[in-house]
C-alpha cells in the first residue's frame, strides 16, 4: 500500500459526529472511506470489502479497538490490512496495549488535521521487511511493579515504534 490518495479506509468509529468529521477530512484528502459504527460492524464489513486499512477508536462498547485490531491480525485472510489506532492521550498503559493487540501504527485524536493526515499517509507508507528468523518475539514491560509478558512480530515493534516517534516530533514542534 503507498499510503497515498485513493487508499480504502474502514473508519470505525461509535460517535457519529467524530465519524463523520474524519470521514470528511480524509475523503478530501482523496481517501475512500466507509464507515462502521462498531466493531462488529466493523468485521462484518471487512468480510464483504476488504479495506487498505482500518481506522479505529480505541474505546468503544461491547467491542474495543484493542480487540477488534486482535482478530484482525490473528486471521489469515485480514492480518496484511494495515490498522491503526486512533487514541486520545500517549499513556505508557495505551502504547502497552496497542503492541500486545498487534496494531500497525498510532494516531492521536485532536490533531490538526494536515498534520494528522500527513503522520497517516508516512504510516501507511511504510515498508518494513523483517528476517524471517526474526519474525516473533517475546517482550517482557515491567511497569510499578507490574510484569507483563506477550509475544509479537518484530515488524509490529517497529511500525508502532515509527508511529510514536512521529507522534512526538510533531507534539515537540509545538
Amino acid at each position: 500500500m503507498n499510503g497515498k490518495e485513493h487508499c480504502k479506509i474502514l473508519l470505525v468509529e461509535d460517535t457519529l459526529t467524530q465519524a463523520m468529521l474524519f470521514q470528511h477530512m480524509l475523503e478530501k484528502q482523496g481517501f475512500q472511506v466507509k464507515i462502521a459504527r462498531s466493531a462488529q460492524k466493523a468485521l462484518e464489513q471487512i468480510a464483504l470489502e476488504k479495506p487498505d486499512a482500518v481506522l479505529s477508536d480505541i474505546n468503544m462498547p461491547e467491542m474495543s479497538g484493542y480487540e477488534l485490531c486482535q482478530k484482525i491480525k490473528s486471521d489469515d485472510t485480514t492480518c496484511d490490512i494495515t490498522v491503526v489506532l486512533l487514541t486520545a492521550g500517549l499513556a505508557p498503559e495505551t502504547i502497552f496495549d496497542c503492541i500486545k493487540s498487534g496494531a500497525d501504527e498510532l494516531a492521536l485524536k485532536g490533531m490538526k488535521d494536515d498534520e494528522f493526515i500527513n503522520l497517516l499517509k508516512g504510516g501507511l507508507s511504510r515498508n518494513i521487511e523483517v528476517m524471517p528468523d526474526s519474525s516473533k518475539i517475546s517482550l517482557t514491560i515491567q511497569d510499578n511493579g507490574t510484569s507483563r509478558t506477550f509475544e509479537t512480530s518484530s515488524q509490529s515493534i517497529v511500525r508502532l515504534l515509527l508511529s510514536v516517534y512521529a507522534i512526538t516530533c510533531k507534539l515537540q514542534q509545538g
